[in-house]
């Protein structure tokens, strides 16, 4: 079933559906923690397919596989493309009532996203996601898969299907003597802007996280703004905790999103200063937030 609908066609597709059966798959998360992995896991809709295909390629067995390995057939036709969803594509699930259980107090369902310290997100419907879910414990799978139009002028949902673009037949075109006035209209162009552009956390306490900075996310310009990329970089990032409004957000001229970050160590790190990016990526420029602590 159906559970988000992308108000244009993005890379990955248009729309988000969920596999009818997911409650009976329960395995661990089956796979070690590695930090190489975690950097390039997305959080964005649509990002867990890929997230997927990495974690597969790494471990083999566990959530990713059991995701994988489920099919199901619909009018005659088998789809064998499902994925274990990211942290943001369980929570569209969850806000769209279909498939995750509304009262369920049980265990919580796997996410192929990574909180960038010792262990995997996980999400309970109806509570806070588990940002260090033990591995070896079992928890649920909702298997869930991306289709549709990947772009202008892309009529299939395969990513290997070709894109044929056709150019209109020139006409010739008669001389006029007379002198024509011409308007130019500028197209329009979405324009990024952040605000504040830094944040300095001071010396936190390193055993439990601390408050939130919040980064206003604006489009400044005329166009419609879209997200490709919002993410960490830097040595220090697993130290920082993201919480994400913008994801899968169309912003028109004149609105916003926050992206709040915090700091969590999970305990105490050596003496020093840690510093860290967080990089966001769209159709109307690219903006760094940098974020740093002092561990005393």
């Amino acid at each position: 079933m159906v559970f988000y609908v992308a108000p244009t066609p993005q890379p990955w597709g248009t729309y988000l559906e969920a596999a009818p059966v997911g409650e009976s798959i329960f395995p661990d998360f089956g796979c070690e923690f590695l930090p190489g992995v975690a950097s390039q896991l997305s959080d964005l809709l649509g990002g867990g397919a890929a997230n997927s295909d990495l974690l597969l390629s790494e471990c083999g067995v566990g959530a990713a596989d059991a995701a994988l390995v489920y099919e199901s057939t619909f009018a005659g036709r088998t789809f064998d493309d499902w994925y274990l969803p990211n942290l943001s594509e369980l929570k569209t699930l969850y806000t769209s009532n279909v498939r995750m259980r509304v009262t369920y107090t049980g265990f919580p369902y796997w996410s192929s996203s990574s909180p960038g310290f010792t262990g995997w997100v996980s999400l309970q419907k109806g509570s806070e996601p588990e940002a260090n879910a033990e591995r070896f414990v079992r928890h649920f799978v909702q298997p869930i898969r991306a289709f549709g139009p990947k772009g202008p002028g892309d009529i299939a949902a395969s990513s290997t299907s070709a894109v044929v673009e056709t150019q209109p037949a020139t006409t010739a075109m008669v001389p006029v003597t007379t002198a024509k006035a011409t308007t130019t209209t500028a197209a329009a162009a979405p324009t990024l802007a952040v605000s504040p552009s830094s944040h300095d956390f001071g010396t936190p306490d390193p055993s439990v996280p601390s408050d939130s900075a919040v980064f206003n996310i604006t489009n400044t310009g005329s166009g419609a703004l879209s997200f490709s990329s919002l993410d960490y970089s830097g040595a220090h990032q697993y130290f920082f905790a993201p919480a994400v409004d913008c994801q899968g957000k169309t912003l028109v001229s004149g609105q916003s999103c926050t992206v709040s970050l915090s700091v969590y160590t999970a305990g105490p790190v050596l003496t020093g200063v840690y510093t860290a990016s967080y990089v966001i990526v769209s159709n109307g420029g690219t903006r760094t937030i940098t974020v740093s602590f002092t561990s005393a």
